[in-house]
């Protein structure tokens, strides 16, 4: 199985494959053999140390090793797939976090932006927001007319990305 573990700032690229009464454990092109019966460890800058790891949510580890607590995250390749396909998916659309009233379009459908240009203006809570492009593209499609109200997590603006 090959993962792929964030610690902190840093990225391995992990092979593990069950042998015998051994692990054979490939991180970064350096291999290790660990036997099946180890349990509790991890293994970073070619070192072993004995490691206890809770859960917090999807990939996402709290381990402590020799006195601290670091962050890991553990993805396969094709939840790492995934994860990058459902990410492209949220760049091209505007969205908005919560409910408000749409004050203002700033842009037609056909029109260049720029990650960070100001495409809707949206009242809510009182205050107005200027919500900006999460990417560069061409506006795709505007699912809003100045005036309407709009839910929380409403799909505003589609952009098709350069």
């Amino acid at each position: 199985m090959i993962f792929e573990a964030q610690c902190e700032d840093k990225k391995y690229k992990i092979k593990l494959e069950k042998q015998k009464k051994m692990y054979s454990i490939v991180i970064n092109d350096t291999k290790y053999e660990v036997p099946s019966n180890w349990q509790n460890i991890l293994v970073l800058e070619n070192k072993v140390f004995h490691a206890t790891s809770y859960k917090q949510e999807k990939n996402q580890y709290h381990t402590f090793v020799n006195g601290r607590t670091v962050r890991l995250k553990l993805q396969t390749e094709q939840e790492k797939l995934h994860d990058s396909l459902a990410q492209e998916d949220e760049a091209n659309h505007l969205t908005t976090s919560m409910p408000g009233k749409i004050v203002k379009v700033m842009v037609q459908v056909g029109d260049v932006v720029h990650k960070g240009q100001s495409l809707v203006i949206m009242e809510a809570m009182k205050m107005e927001n200027v919500l900006k492009s999460p990417c560069e593209g061409t506006i795709q499609e505007i699912k809003v007319q100045e005036g309407s109200s709009v839910d929380a997590g409403a799909t505003l603006i589609r952009i098709k990305i350069q």
